[in-house]
């Protein structure tokens, strides 16, 4: 094998080790907020729109011959959720 055919595996090895470390670091360390009351980046807003728009298209006919499946779902979602109890103080 050519020294920089080996030279060019191992940087890469490297490259993917320190990547994946530095993304290990970055979600171990908390160092994005993603909590939902707080603003997004405009980068990171337009990347989980992108996401839901392409998972919409993508399983959008994944139910269409199922609507009394998906009827039945959504009635035991609605029943669970007048079953929790209120946390606004209203009672």
């Amino acid at each position: 094998m050519k020294p920089f055919i080996k030279h060019a595996i191992a940087t890469s090895v490297v490259l993917a080790v320190v990547l994946v470390a530095a993304f290990g670091m970055f979600v171990q360390l908390g160092v994005y907020n993603f909590a939902a009351d707080v603003p997004h980046t405009p980068f990171v807003f337009s990347l989980l729109d992108r996401m839901r728009e392409k998972s919409i298209r993508q399983y959008q006919g994944s139910r269409a011959g199922r609507p009394a499946a998906y009827r039945s779902g959504r009635r035991q979602l609605q029943r669970n959720v007048r079953s929790m109890p209120s946390f606004t103080g209203d009672g």
